[in-house]
């Protein structure tokens, strides 16, 4: 177990990383592209403008993880350890991840591009959008009660295929939700 350390600066791309369990510790500018993280428990993390292009997650867990400015295309959340999942995100790229049948109750994404995101089956209750991109982001089966979407923007969510109940969402919004009747809408 390797308890609060900084670690700046470090490639650790292609490669498994050293131990099984960080707490509290600080990972700042680093490079995790094709990194192996299988089975890796991170607890109390922060995660600042690293870039995990590629990265193996099978069992990784993520406990009040935090990562600000990161670089996370096509992140597997799928693939992580839903048992206590809870993690920030700001002002990340998240673009095409995968958040399918996983559970991100309570997580907070702002000022966050998630292009092309797949939330199908997934558990995003209570989740706050604060400025988000959702442009293209699948959202089916999803339930997503409680979810604040009142600064997101660019989603497109059926109400009938997703469990919405209590969500928030601005009038502006509502084009997104009315987009399979091909409405004509005016300001």
């Amino acid at each position: 177990m390797i308890i609060d350390q900084l670690f700046e600066n470090k490639d650790y791309s292609a490669s498994k990383l050293e131990s099984k369990e960080y707490d509290s510790c600080v990972f700042k500018n680093c490079n995790f592209t094709e990194a192996d993280f299988a089975g890796v428990s991170f607890l109390s993390c922060e995660f600042v403008t690293c870039n995990f292009t590629s990265v193996q997650l099978k069992q990784t867990s993520f406990q009040d993880a935090s990562f600000n400015e990161c670089k996370m295309l096509g992140f597997s959340f799928d693939k992580c350890n839903s048992f206590l999942f809870s993690a920030t995100f700001e002002s990340c790229q998240l673009d095409y991840s995968n958040f399918s049948n996983f559970s991100i109750k309570t997580t907070v994404f702002k000022d966050c591009s998630l292009l092309g995101s797949v939330f199908t089956n997934a558990n995003i209750s209570q989740v706050v959008f604060d400025a988000c991109d959702l442009k293209n982001s699948i959202f089916e089966n999803t339930v997503a009660k409680k979810t604040d979407f009142t600064t997101a923007r660019n989603y497109i969510i059926d109400p009938e295929n997703n469990v919405l109940t209590k969500a928030k969402f601005t009038t502006d919004g509502l084009p997104g939700l009315l987009v399979k009747y091909n409405l004509d809408l005016k300001k």
